[in-house]
């Protein structure tokens, strides 16, 4: 399974320093544990900007080696949230805006062959609302 954290506002774990208006990508290292723990390989991609050029490649990277994707996206619909229109540029889009907590924001797609759910960040969603990731591994 392949994890790709998106954002602008992120910093990777284990930061020396987390400027003002930053926030630690932190989901990787709680996805890695499920995913492992129930039996397949975890595939961490670097954060990637808010810049949907670089998104759809990270996508299209990640579709290439991992059985499935989770695009670790926004779910505030700020300006620079661009995963669903990008997932719609490059796949077929399944479902949009799944009602499961603030924002309702996650969305499942196919890219070439390859399921991708984007789900939201902790930014605008605590951690009880971003469990759906893992029912749906």
């Amino acid at each position: 399974m392949a994890f790709v954290p998106t954002g602008n506002e992120l910093v990777p774990a284990g930061s020396a320093v987390v400027p003002t208006g930053k926030n630690i990508e932190s989901n990787s290292l709680v996805v890695r544990g499920k995913v492992e723990a129930w039996g397949d390989v975890f595939l961490p991609f670097g954060i990637v900007p808010d810049d949907p050029d670089l998104i759809v490649q990270a996508v299209k990277k990640a579709c290439a080696c991992a059985n499935i994707v989770v695009l670790n996206a926004g779910s505030s619909k700020g300006s620079d949230d661009w995963s669903v229109e990008q997932l719609e540029e490059i796949g077929t889009i399944i479902c949009h805006q799944v009602n499961h907590g603030p924002a309702h924001h996650s969305s499942a797609a196919v890219v070439d062959g390859t399921p991708v759910w984007a789900s939201p960040t902790r930014r605008s969603a605590p951690r009880s609302h971003w469990g759906s990731t893992c029912c749906l591994l």
